[in-house]
């Protein structure tokens, strides 16, 4: 993990939310809104929200020691993406001080894979955390989170879209028609409880002449991961979003 190509979008309840301000409370023009472990990696970051120069809220992921000990490195990242910052020497010099030794109101994690973590505890899905403390519930532990687009790449091209309603018109009923688009829908369901029996790893392999619907199972497959995947982009249901 690095810091941020790209800072994230951040509204204002969202900041809000974050620093744990009521509602008629002014929001800071930047903050530290969490502290971030990379369970992968074992590197720490600090999430800093900032307000751009355009009004935009954002925040990037910054690593901790330049937060820490490089005031001025800080500084010039958030000048790079926008920030808007004091023009004011002395007052410019104060904030930076100030984040260096802000705490931050947050602790997450980021889980270094998909699937299941912390002994089947939890089941972390491309967009969200199944199980334990997936929304930071448990007293005195941080919050889970998945690995972003900027931490697994095997996460940028997923995304949500549809609903269980619609999967269920659009992909199961279809499967009642076909022996080999239900096999891979059973397939897919099955392979996160290999762990949990205790089995090893398999391959299915679907074999058959072309036109025969092989891709579309396939496919079918995959927009079963953590939530239907339908894309936008196509009236096929059967279309993955890249």
């Amino acid at each position: 993990m690095t810091t941020r190509s790209l800072p994230k979008t951040l509204g204002a309840a969202s900041m809000r939310r974050l620093l744990k301000l009521p509602k008629k409370h002014d929001l800071p023009v930047t903050a530290i809104v969490a502290h971030v472990t990379d369970l992968a990696s074992g590197e720490t970051f600090f999430d800093i929200a900032f307000r751009g120069e355009d009004g935009s809220r954002k925040s990037i992921r910054v690593p901790r020691e330049i937060v820490r000990h490089h005031p001025a490195k800080m500084r010039d990242l958030l000048s790079k993406f926008g920030a808007a910052l004091p023009t004011d020497q002395k007052k410019l010099e104060a904030l930076t001080k100030k984040l260096s030794t802000d705490d931050a109101p947050n602790w997450l994690v980021v889980a270094p894979t998909l699937g299941w973590q912390q002994s089947r505890k939890a089941f972390v899905a491309h967009s969200r955390i199944l199980g334990e403390n997936g929304d930071g519930s448990s007293a005195g532990c941080p919050k889970l989170i998945p690995p972003g687009p900027d931490d697994a790449r095997s996460t940028a091209a997923m995304r949500q879209c549809g609903n269980l309603a619609s999967w269920k018109r659009d992909v199961v009923e279809t499967a009642t028609y076909s022996s080999t688009i239900a096999l891979s829908l059973s397939v897919a369901f099955a392979a996160p409880l290999l762990s949990v029996v205790d089995w090893p790893t398999f391959m299915v392999v679907l074999f058959g002449p072309g036109k025969v619907g092989k891709s579309t199972a396939a496919i079918a497959c995959a927009c079963c991961v953590d939530r239907p995947l339908i894309s936008s982009r196509s009236a096929s249901p059967w279309r993955l979003a890249h």
